[in-house]
This record gives structure tokens, C-alpha cells and sequence, in this order.
């Protein structure tokens, strides 16, 4: 047996397995009728790939499970799977939730062996349904991954559940955050009332070469901020953050990193450093204009 879900009735059909050997310790149930070997990771992906099995006909995967399929990474890894088809029921406990909706069939792609929603309907989807900033963290990602503008959404049915809420979130999303947590950061500092930083901003150095890019940037103060995810930490990729620190400093700029606490941990105190960093620099800067303007 392999790591991928497999279904125990056909197994035992095939001769493949007998029914004791399905309820040992070598496989585990992921939902009825629905097996996979014990050692795969009970994760999210692993979960869509479970639901792809009970599809109907007409159905996909949607959703959070379509989204990760995708290679989005806005999905929580605890989120149940989630499939859609034209005629079904919400599944019992255990089993993926089922949602009730006809799908147009240029509305499905197969990914990876299953058939998801679009980047575009799932997109459309979760920004109706999820709390307004993982619904913003959802189009980003799915509008980074399907190429398509995020004010593309409000084309949709104007009498969907949800759109109201959908058209509430169109306008904050920017798909060149490339990350859910950058997401989630940026809309810290639009909820606070900081001015809208510029997104991946080069910094050249006097040759014209660019020496760096900044996730968030005021370029008229100079600030540059930072989100250092997990892989910033270890002692390579810290020595080039330093290393890098240090030149943009040289030309001018200022660096401030943060990290997932800083975001979960101490939203306001975050969002106060940077605006406090702001004027500060901001005075900084039109002093220096002030003193370099020929009288």
C-alpha cells in the first residue's frame, strides 16, 4: 500500500486487504470507508485527497482544500476538507464538509489528480464566507496563483451569500504579497491607520543595481519593513539579513523586521513601533530636503 487514501470496500474487493487487516494498526480511517497508511501525515492535504474519493460526479473540491491543492498557502493546516457538488447533504461528524452549489464546468481544473475549484471560484468562494482579513489573505493567494485582478471578483452573481462581505474585502487585497503571513501584516498596518506601504520595493545602490527588496516600504522616509518567516533563522540566512541590513543602511535606509509574534503576540505594539519609525524618519528625510535646496 502505498501513502495515498484509498478506499477499504474496493480493497477488500480486489483481495487486496481483508477487513482485519483494514482495522489494524497499519492503516488509519479518514473518514468512512476512507484508509491510509498510518504513517502519512494526518495534514490538510492529505485530508482533500481522503474527500476526492467520495466525489460525485459533478462535485470538486473546494474551498480550503481546493486552495491548498493550488499551492496557496492561506489554509490553516486544521481546516476540515471541503467538497462541493449540485445535489448533496453536510456530511456527519468525521466526514469532509459538503457544500450545495452548481458548478459550470469551466469552473474545475484537475490538480494533482483531483478536480478543484478554480483559483478564480475558490477565490470567490472563501471571500464570501471567511472573516475579512483571511478573506484578504485568500484572494491574495489565489490571485497570485489564477493571474487575475482581484476587483475581477465583484463580476460575480450580485445575489450570492456573502457578496456584500466579498465586496468589503476586494478592495484591500494586493496579490503582491507573497505570503499569507505578508498579508496579514500589511492589513496590520491598514487597520492601525498607517499610511499603504509599497510592496516589494527594490533599493539600488549608486550604480543602479538592486542591492535589496523590501516586503513593505515608505520609500519617501526610507523605512523598509521586514517579515521574517521560519527560514530567517537559522545562522546563514540571519548573517545575509545583517549583511544586507547593513547596505541599505549605507544608502540611506532604515530596516525594521518582525515576526510571527509580533504579529499574534503584540499587534500594537508592532503597528506603534512602525508608526512611531514613520515620522520619525519622514522628519529625518524633509529635513534633509530642507537643507540640501539651494537658497
Amino acid at each position: 500500500m502505498t501513502a495515498e487514501p484509498f478506499l477499504g470496500s474496493a480493497a477488500i474487493a480486489a483481495g487486496a486487504l481483508t477487513r482485519a487487516q483494514l482495522r489494524s494498526a497499519r492503516f488509519t480511517q479518514v473518514f468512512r470507508d476512507v484508509y491510509v497508511d498510518a504513517s502519512a501525515v494526518p495534514d490538510l492535504t492529505l485530508r482533500s485527497r481522503a474527500a476526492h474519493l467520495l466525489l460525485p460526479e459533478d462535485g470538486a473540491l473546494c474551498g480550503y482544500s481546493a486552495a491548498r491543492l493550488h499551492g496557496a498557502d492561506c489554509a490553516p493546516e486544521s481546516a476540515p476538507a471541503e467538497l462541493i457538488a449540485s445535489r448533496g447533504t453536510v456530511a456527519k461528524r468525521r466526514g469532509p464538509i459538503v457544500r450545495q452549489a452548481a458548478l459550470a464546468p469551466a469552473e474545475i481544473e484537475l490538480v494533482q489528480g483531483c478536480r478543484v475549484t478554480t483559483p478564480f471560484r475558490t477565490a470567490w468562494d472563501l471571500g464570501r464566507r471567511l472573516r475579512l482579513t483571511e478573506a484578504v489573505v485568500a484572494i491574495d493567494g489565489l490571485c497570485r496563483i489564477g493571474g487575475f485582478e482581484p476587483r475581477a471578483l465583484l463580476g460575480g452573481p450580485p445575489g450570492a451569500r456573502g457578496c456584500r462581505h466579498l465586496a468589503k474585502a476586494v478592495p484591500l487585497a494586493n496579490p503582491l504579497a507573497e505570503s499569507a503571513m505578508e498579508t496579514r501584516f500589511r492589513l496590520l498596518l491598514h487597520f492601525a491607520g498607517l499610511p499603504e506601504p509599497v510592496l516589494q520595493h527594490p533599493v539600488v545602490d549608486e550604480h543602479g543595481m538592486c542591492v535589496a527588496r523590501f516586503d513593505f516600504a515608505y520609500p519617501h522616509a526610507r523605512l523598509g519593513i521586514e517579515y521574517d518567516g521560519a527560514d530567517h533563522f537559522d545562522d546563514e540566512r540571519s548573517r545575509r539579513d545583517r549583511a544586507r541590513d547593513l547596505q541599505v543602511g549605507d544608502l540611506g535606509w532604515l530596516t525594521l523586521r518582525f515576526t510571527r509574534d509580533d504579529y499574534y503576540r503584540r499587534p500594537r505594539a508592532t503597528a506603534a513601533v512602525i508608526e512611531r519609525r514613520l515620522q520619525e524618519r519622514t522628519r529625518v528625510e524633509n529635513d534633509a530636503v530642507v537643507i540640501n535646496s539651494p537658497m
